[in-house]
């Protein structure tokens, strides 16, 4: 089975290495990393993948949720929360924490 991993500049390594890493382990599974145009993307953290151009396939494609943070990207659910939580930590009357 052909597994494909569409892939756009900027995206998060690990998003994209951890189903890799899964999908990988199965002897049947085929995979291949896309891109719209093919050629090299780099990820935030400067991995950068050699990919196939995107075609016509009647196969699945698995996408990281940060697609869905291109304005021009569809959401198919999964978002995670990237706010942080920006609680203070107050100080003692001694100055540390």
């Amino acid at each position: 089975m052909d597994i494909n991993f569409l892939l756009f500049e900027q995206f998060e390594t690990l998003d994209l290495f951890g189903p890799v890493e899964i999908c990988g382990r199965h002897p049947d599974f085929q995979l291949h990393y896309i891109s719209q145009n093919g050629g090299l993307v780099t990820s935030t953290q400067g991995v950068r993948i050699d990919t196939e151009p995107q075609r016509n396939m009647n196969t699945c494609l698995l996408y990281t949720s940060d697609a869905a943070d291109e304005e021009d990207s569809g959401d198919i659910g999964g978002r995670r929360n990237t706010k942080k939580n920006k609680t203070k930590k107050k100080k003692n009357k001694s100055g540390f924490k």
